[in-house]
């Protein structure tokens, strides 16, 4: 995430990401705003900022994007 911002000129603040792993969680910490889905390790939840009520199944992706998004 650092080398996108970086390459696209976008400021870090202004980036959201979502996760579900432990692997996500250094992308998670690089973003203005970190997102976990419902069924994500405790790991991950604790490092976001909001956590979602659903799974990517079950319409994460467009809880955020109607919530944070429009």
């Amino acid at each position: 995430m650092k080398w996108l911002c970086q390459y696209l000129n976008i400021k870090r603040e202004n980036t959201m990401a979502i996760g579900d792993s432990h692997n996500d969680i250094s992308m998670i910490e690089n973003v203005g705003f970190g997102c976990a889905v419902a069924g994500a390790c405790e790991d991950l939840k604790k490092k976001s900022q909001y956590v979602y009520e659903k799974d990517y199944t079950e319409g994460a992706v467009k809880e955020v994007i109607e919530k944070f998004l429009l």
